[in-house]
């Protein structure tokens, strides 16, 4: 009953076999088998002693049913190959890359039930698993290539919400494989990490993957992610608010893992400045070798151009003259208003509102101004609270007096944006306003 003796034999006996009845009895017995042993030793099954067996009898014949388009056998090999190969992926050699090459080439190239894909997913894990343990260039461009056919086969194959969670669970897992992935590839990654199906899925897994690939795969990526979001969310009508929740979750998971990733980079950089100093004398500069390994300046770009993409949902909420895409980016900057407690989010919408806001607030036409009085009632207070008491101070100021100015707005709806706003500030941030402030 043990797979340990079951699989090699049958293996090699399986191509040969004419009858698709027996073949899928064979499928059966192995899943069997390797599901009992499994359940009964309840741990990680020890060193598959027939994989190395598989490379020599068996590999060549199994190659040739699996690449075998038009091979009767070919579906139910399918099966049980994907039976054993989440186990043996884990103990995965270079020696082994023809096996897995061939079942990452039927995988792309044929439908794929839903339980087989769960199980081919699994088997991305476990070559990670395995690349990391005995890193080889081989087994991380497979490890590489396998991860984008599972990426792709999310956005091919139509699935049910459960197998769209287990694809998108198994990305994560080994998400850092982002990082090998050719630059080629980015325009199928950003097409696969963009679809609502990926970024509904339940589990939020997806959501995460989109938000790691955002903030970690460099400045061009971060603009060819939101030119896709923009296309298909911001402008188009119909798009329903769980999908623009979905959309603002992946910037705001985006910009604290870019400002995370800048801000760790540059403290690193100051200690390794200080303690280059220390040794070499105040007037050395540092060279630029002792750089870490991810680069500052990439990533305070990408931050940068994160943020500059956030600074447009503004432009387009306050200047936008189609109702669905100023909608929209509403409701992304609504999601970083919510989370404003998070570090540094004050000090970014202040950023981003200031140089729009307050000129807005004073525009000739009264579309602008209501539209504006909209979004102040929304991010109110528009205040750094990390900035030194004067620049809160002032910068309060300039809030209550943007509320005098549209209490007085000669349009009656700009006067109504006014009155909502004040109600919104007495009851949320008493605490904010002075007495003086509250009477007048």
């Amino acid at each position: 009953s043990s797979p340990l003796f079951f699989f090699p034999p049958p293996l090699s006996l399986f191509v040969i076999m004419s009858s698709d009845l027996a073949r899928r009895k064979l499928v059966e017995a192995a899943e069997e088998s390797l599901s009992a042993f499994s359940t009964a030793t309840e741990s990680a099954p020890p060193p598959l002693t027939w994989l190395p067996s598989l490379s020599s009898h068996s590999l060549t014949r199994l190659l040739s049913a699996l690449s075998t388009p038009t091979s009767t056998a070919a579906s139910s090999f399918l099966s049980i190959a994907l039976s054993i190969a989440p186990v043996a992926s884990k103990l995965a050699t270079p020696d082994h890359a023809p096996f897995f090459t061939a079942l990452q080439t039927v995988i792309t190239n044929r439908k794929v039930t839903e339980a087989l894909l769960a199980r081919a997913a699994s088997v991305l894990v476990g070559l990670a698993s395995a690349a990391t343990e005995r890193p080889s260039d081989s087994l991380n461009e497979l490890t590489s290539s396998y991860f984008l056919t599972i990426l792709l086969k999310a956005r091919t194959q139509d699935v049910s919400k459960a197998c769209m969670n287990n694809l998108c669970d198994a990305l994560y897992k080994v998400k850092a494989i982002l990082a090998q992935v050719p630059t080629d590839a980015h325009d199928d990654i950003v097409a696969t990490l963009t679809m609502d199906k990926v970024l509904l899925a339940p589990s939020g897994t997806g959501r995460r993957l989109a938000a790691y690939a955002f903030a970690t795969m460099g400045s061009p990526f971060v603009s060819k992610v939101h030119e896709a979001m923009v296309t298909s969310y911001w402008m188009p009508t119909g798009v329903s608010a769980a999908t623009h929740k979905a959309v603002a979750e992946v910037y705001f998971r985006g910009w604290r893992l870019a400002r995370g990733t800048a801000d760790a980079e540059s403290k690193e950089m100051e200690r390794l400045e200080v303690e280059y100093r220390l040794e070499h004398g105040e007037d050395s500069d540092m060279p630029e070798l002792l750089a870490p390994g991810s680069d500052p300046a990439s990533a305070t770009a990408t931050l940068n151009v994160m943020e500059k993409h956030l600074q447009e949902a503004v432009e387009c909420a306050v200047h936008c003259a189609e109702e669905q895409a100023v909608g929209a980016s509403k409701l992304i900057l609504d999601f970083f208003a919510a989370n404003r407690r998070a570090a540094g989010v004050d000090g970014l919408l202040e950023a981003m509102y200031a140089p729009i806001l307050w000129r807005a607030l004073a525009a000739a036409n009264p579309t602008v101004r209501l539209q504006a009085a909209t979004v102040l009632a929304r991010a109110f207070p528009v205040v750094d609270t990390d900035a030194p008491p004067a620049d809160r101070a002032s910068a309060l100021q300039q809030n209550f007096d943007a509320m005098h100015d549209l209490l007085k707005d000669e349009a009656p709806l700009v006067r109504m944006a006014g009155i909502r706003l004040v109600g919104r500030a007495l009851v949320n941030f008493s605490e904010l306003l002075p007495a003086s402030t509250v009477k007048s």
